[in-house]
């Protein structure tokens, strides 16, 4: 089921009622105007969602940076002939938090972090809709 025939489910249900007879009266399953009425709804709710820009208050990742290894060659100073050595830094966890960015000072972890690291926001694309 997608919002445009919930929202034709709700109209047949609520526009639903029962005559003086005691015999239950629905509209027309296939009337167009309550058809049209569902579709009109069904597109006004997903332009208002899909133009609405929504902030992150609250967030956790964290963040793994496996060992890098780096090997380096060169002319010996001392010594003659070329000198190469490896050398492997140790991982790297460290856990990124985002708070609400309202309050004008970073969220995570590093005090270096820019506060506009904390502008992050999250939109339904039109593209991304499913219709159904």
């Amino acid at each position: 089921m997608g919002l445009e025939s919930n929202i034709k489910d709700a109209f047949l249900t609520n526009l639903s009622y029962t005559d003086n007879q005691g015999k239950e009266v629905r509209p027309a399953e296939n009337d167009p105007k309550i058809d049209q009425l569902a579709k009109d709804i069904s597109n006004a709710i997903k332009k208002f969602i899909t133009a609405q820009t929504f902030t992150i208050e609250d967030a956790e990742c964290t963040i793994n940076i496996p060992p890098v290894v780096s090997t380096v060659v060169g002319v010996g100073g001392l010594f003659p002939g070329p000198v190469s050595g490896t050398a492997t830094s140790p991982p790297i966890i460290a856990n990124a938090v985002i708070k609400s960015a309202a309050l004008g000072t970073p969220s995570n972890a590093s005090p270096l972090a820019a506060v506009k690291s904390q502008q992050s926001k999250v939109q339904l694309l039109e593209q991304n809709v499913v219709d159904g």
